[in-house]
């Protein structure tokens, strides 16, 4: 199976550093921008150190940021197979403590896919995995979860700019050097 994979930017995924992702209507340009600000710099620190690295707010951040940078660009199989799919079991809880409920729901539709609801954080193990289910129930596994996911009316970046500002002594932070988005 072929899975969706964003292009790297400096070892990391475009995507889930923002790059490319669209602020939405309801969030002007610098609010996304001061959001991603806060939210990059969490990625290095968990390549570095793991998430237990991260405050329980950074945990959200990070979370939501990532997982919802992955699904809006690939869907689920770009979610899980790139490394975004190591902290999955993370992104249910995360969406909310957000307030976003209904896209909270979706993610754990999908990760009951994987044995126990919970993919492994091995990549290579995920892979495997993901080629398994692809061959059991299709190619287009995860599209009607795609469909309902983007379906879902809960704006995620205001929700999260709003967590992020409730919990802003807890979140590092954005350094002067983190990339513009």
């Amino acid at each position: 199976m072929e899975h969706g994979c964003a292009a790297s930017y400096d070892g990391r995924s475009q995507v889930s550093l923002g790059v490319g992702r669209p602020h939405t209507p309801e969030m002007d340009r610098e609010a996304f921008r001061a959001l991603a600000r806060r939210a990059v710099p969490l990625f290095d620190r968990v390549e570095a150190a793991g998430l237990s690295a991260l405050t329980g707010p950074e945990r959200v951040l990070f979370s939501v940021w990532d997982a919802t940078g992955q699904i809006e660009n690939g869907g689920f199989d770009q979610f899980f197979f790139n490394s975004s799919g190591d902290y999955a079991g993370e992104a249910p809880g995360a969406f909310r403590a957000i307030g976003a409920s209904g896209k909270a729901a979706v993610v754990e539709r999908a990760l009951a896919l994987f044995p126990d609801s919970a993919p492994p954080s091995d990549r290579d193990e995920r892979i495997a995995l993901l080629d398994e289910l692809t061959e059991r129930a299709g190619e287009d596994v995860f599209e009607a979860l795609d469909t309902a996911f983007y379906a879902i009316s809960e704006n995620v970046d205001s929700l999260l700019a709003a967590y992020v500002a409730a919990h802003a002594a807890e979140i590092a932070r954005a350094r002067d050097d983190a990339p513009d988005v």
